[in-house]
C-alpha cells in the first residue's frame, strides 16, 4: 500500500496539519481586528487618564512654581 519509506514523511505532514490547525483555532477568537480594538480602547483609556491627571497636576505644579518665587 504505502513504501514504510515515506511513514516518517506521512507522519510529519499529518502532525503538521494537526499543529497548523491547533493554531488557528487558538488564533480565530483572538485575530487581529479584536487585538486592534482591544488596543484602541486601552490607548482611549489611558488617554482620559492621563488627561485627567495633567489637569489635576498642573495646578499643583503652579503651587510649586509659585512658593519658589517667594
Amino acid at each position: 500500500m504505502v513504501d514504510p519509506h515515506y511513514y516518517g514523511l506521512i507522519e510529519l505532514v499529518l502532525f503538521g496539519a494537526i499543529a497548523l490547525g491547533l493554531g488557528f483555532a487558538l488564533w480565530w477568537p483572538v485575530r487581529p481586528s479584536k487585538i486592534r480594538a482591544a488596543r484602541d480602547a486601552e490607548a482611549a483609556r489611558l488617554a482620559e487618564r492621563s488627561a485627567q491627571g495633567s489637569a489635576q497636576g498642573s495646578g499643583h505644579a503652579e503651587r510649586e512654581h509659585g512658593a519658589d518665587e517667594r
